[in-house]
């Protein structure tokens, strides 16, 4: 399956990796998170992500309102267990019909 559009809830460690393999991939990727601090961020600087093949940065798309989002063909919650509930509430707007 291909996938045009990924969002991407809680853009921590695991989250902001899985940014960076899909933003190789995809036309759009979304990170959604709660901290408007991160969000400045990463809009201002970007996603560094740094491994054994070097630096890159990344310009996800980066929201605190999924509705901002609209559907996804993929939504990927990557938050703590603790707050698994209230992140897969949070994603409803971006899920579509199907």
């Amino acid at each position: 399956m291909k996938f045009s559009k990924v969002a991407i809830v809680g853009p921590g460690a695991i989250g902001s990796l899985f940014a960076s393999f899909f933003s190789r991939a995809v036309t759009e990727v979304w990170l959604i998170d709660i901290q408007p601090s991160r969000v400045e961020t990463i809009r201002n600087i970007g996603l560094v992500i740094e491994g054994e093949s070097g630096t890159s940065v990344l310009w996800p798309r980066i929201t605190l309102d999924p509705t901002e989002v609209g559907p996804a063909d993929l939504v990927i919650i990557a938050v703590k267990a603790y707050d698994t509930d209230a992140a897969a509430t949070g994603a409803l707007p971006l899920l579509g019909e199907e």
